[in-house]
Parts: C-alpha cells; structure tokens; sequence
C-alpha cells in the first residue's frame, strides 16, 4: 500500500472509534477550529444573549430578599429573675412551683412555637397584606399602605380571599376578583358585603396616588393567621451565640426588611410578657396556696384554743396571766398572722406588677 492509502490521525479515529490512539497520533489544527468557530460566530452571540436574557427576566420576576437580624438574653438566674422578689421566688421553690435555671435549647424552642409566632401575626396584623400591582412583580406596601382594613369577617367556609381593588378617587373604589371582570363600586368608609364575607375599608389620604390608573391597582390579601405564622416560623432562623452564652440570635429573610424587623423586636416582646405572666402564675399559685394553708392552719389553732379555754374552766385554772401551753399557742398564732402579713405584701406586689 502506498504512502497516500494510509488513513491519517483523525481518520483513523472516525474509521475505528475503539482505537486508542497514540501521542504522537493526536495533530490538534487550531486553524481549523479557529475557523470553525469564527464561521458560526451567530450561534455563540445568540446563545450569550439567550443568557443575559434569562438572567434578567429572572431578576425582574424575582422580589429581593433582606436578611434581618436581633439579638435576646437569655436569663438563667437561681431567682428566675423577672422583677419578682427573691421571697416570693424562693417560696415557690419551697412548694415545688418553679424550676432553677433555664435551658437555652429549651428557650429557643419556645420561641419558634407556633403560639408565639401567631400571637405575633395577629399583634401587628400580617394577615392583611396590600400589594401593588406591577408589570412584572408586585411589590408589598407595608408601612405605606393606601388602604386599611378596619374591619373584616370571612364567611365560615373561607380562611383566606384575595381581592383587585381599583380606586377611582379618594372616595370610591372597585372591588372584585382577580382576572376577572366582575367588580362591583363601594365606598371607603362605608362597609358592605360581597361573596367572601363582611369588610370595612378606608383610605389611608398619606398615601399619594398617581394620575396614571394603572399606578392606582392594588391586590388586598386576607390570610388565614396560623397559615401566615407557619411561613414565618418556617423562615425563622435562632442560633446561640458562643457554646455556653445565653445570648440568642434571631435572624428572618423577607421581602420587605421593615417587616422583618418588626417581626423578631414584636417576637421578642411577646416572648417577654409570656414569661412574666407564666411567672405571675406560678406566684399567684403559690400564694393562694400558701392563704389556702394559712387558713387552714389558723382554723386548727382556733380548735385548740377553745379546747384550752374549756380545759382552763372546767378545771378553774385562773387565766389572770396565760400558761405555757397557752402561750406557745398564742405565740405560734401570731408567726403565722406575721408570715400572712408579709404574703398578703408580696401579693399586692404581684397585682401591681401585673
């Protein structure tokens, strides 16, 4: 066979695919891949404007998110701390009613329970959300609102409607459903009833709006409370700061930073008064408690003194100064009118706390 029969590197490798070839069989021809390249330069060019393109339709349609953070101290003190006397704290130890130190673990669990979160919700009425409608998203008034909701009722069948109201002037707007085409005229401050319930809304006049009716479309959601506080509780995030610090961080992604920040400082707040008035319990317990012994005690001494005044009569026994058994009596009576007096100060300290 000729020299010109013999099938080169890249034929070889098309010919026989299970060829392995040899170092010196591989010839890479940049020129060539070159102009391959540079004749379908289009393609390259349609398919890095395809990306961009992706990219920022993805952006458009996509709202940013904010990361807020906040911090809370933990109190593990032998007292429970809270304000309350350290008397009335360590009578309650006494009877059983409260615990020593508290469990970080246990305290961040407490703040991601559902309870909490929802107390939360309905403190600063998340569940009435106000959008405004966009071209591409729409974008959640939170602080600045143009419509209020100060009264509402869903029918018992509904936990949640969303509505597309249009407002026509600062006196009338149009309520219906989204994508559709049936909506009915109401006035602000005037309530009425539709096909979802009962509701009262007003115009909020600090809210400018613009000429363009297109600026002046709004979406108002009416969510179900424990739905609103499970997609918050679920975003939450708490984490100790340190392996022994009691300082906990909070930190919540959102859409709109204002309202995550109000989340975790109201969070932080109804965490605090469920503590004080778990505590407040307790103490309240332990007095009525400890009245309840108080009482009963008193009743037995009272037994026993009569018994005494009848023993002392029937036996003569003069009563000009009192007998032994008699004063410790009276003695032991009067401890327990001072312990009395001191619980019914505590008490009244509570009632004023509270």
């Amino acid at each position: 066979m000729s020299t010109t029969d013999q099938p080169n590197a890249l034929s070889r490798k098309l010919y026989y695919p299970n060829h392995r070839l040899q170092d010196d069989d591989f010839n890479l021809d940049i020129r060539y891949w070159l102009y391959k390249i540079l004749n379908n330069w289009w393609l390259f060019l349609l398919f890095l404007a395809a990306a961009i393109g992706g990219g920022y339709a993805y952006l458009l349609h996509t709202p940013n998110l904010y990361e807020t953070k906040n911090t809370i101290l933990i109190k593990r003190t032998e007292t429970g701390g809270g304000g309350i006397s350290e008397e009335s704290v360590i009578f309650a130890q006494d009877f059983g009613f409260t615990g020593g130190n508290k469990s970080v673990k246990n305290e961040i669990e407490i703040l991601r329970s559902l309870t909490l979160m929802t107390g939360v919700v309905q403190k600063l009425r998340l569940n009435i959300e106000v959008f405004k409608v966009g071209s591409f998203i729409n974008e959640e008034l939170y602080l600045h609102r143009p419509l209020l909701v100060d009264t509402f009722a869903l029918k018992p069948t509904k936990k949640s409607a969303t509505f597309e109201i249009r407002i026509l002037d600062e006196e009338q707007f149009e309520i219906g459903m989204p994508d559709t085409e049936n909506f009915e005229q109401r006035y602000f401050g005037i309530p009425f009833r539709n096909e979802s319930g009962y509701f009262l809304i007003r115009r909020d006049s600090s809210y400018a709006l613009s000429d363009d009716p297109e600026e002046k479309v709004f979406l108002l959601g009416i969510r179900d409370p424990e739905n609103v506080a499970l997609r918050y509780q679920s975003g939450l995030s708490i984490s100790q700061i340190g392996e022994w610090s009691s300082i906990l961080e909070l930190s919540l992604t959102d859409p709109v930073p204002d309202k995550a920040e109000d989340i975790l400082n109201t969070l932080v707040e109804v965490y605090n008064d469920a503590e004080v008035d778990d505590e407040n319990k307790v103490l309240n317990n332990t007095i009525n408690f400890i009245d309840e012994r108080l009482r009963s005690l008193t009743e037995e001494l009272d037994v026993v003194e009569s018994g005494i005044e009848r023993y002392q009569q029937q036996n003569e026994i003069a009563t000009d100064g009192p007998g032994d058994l008699a004063g410790m009596v009276y003695s032991r009576l009067n401890n327990l009118e001072d312990e009395r007096t001191q619980m019914e100060v505590n008490k009244q300290i509570l009632e004023s706390l509270e």
